[in-house]
């Protein structure tokens, strides 16, 4: 084999190689965004259950407000 097949094929393993990173990179950056969204929807709910708005909500002019 000569120097610059060999180098070629370095630079090929390079880049496949690179390209996994990047794809592993991005697949755990949308499984953490998904996780992080699931939980704070969850944890708003969750505030939602424990702390209920007061009063009664009432229409005023087709808006929806909280009447003591």
């Amino acid at each position: 084999m000569s120097d610059t097949s060999r180098t070629s094929s370095k630079k090929r393993g390079c880049l496949k190689w690179g390209g996994v990173a990047v794809g592993a990179l991005a697949l755990l950056l949308i499984v953490l965004l998904t996780l992080t969204w699931f939980q704070g929807s969850r944890a708003k709910a969750a505030l939602r259950a424990k702390y209920p708005p007061p009063g009664e909500m009432v229409d005023v002019g087709g808006y929806k407000m909280h009447s003591l």
